[in-house]
């Protein structure tokens, strides 16, 4: 049996979006580097 999923992890990157925002950072600020590493939740990580 092969199981096939498409995951797009849009939940994860509205969150880091919203973190963002009230973290105060400008939007000129925000780049693929800013919020992978420190809003962005990794894989199995608790809510």
């Amino acid at each position: 049996m092969v199981l096939c999923l498409n995951y797009g992890g849009h939940l994860e990157i509205a969150d880091a979006v919203k973190k963002i925002v009230q973290s105060g950072v400008s939007p000129e600020e925000i780049t693929p580097e800013l919020n992978s590493a420190k809003y962005i939740r990794a894989r199995g990580a608790a809510v």
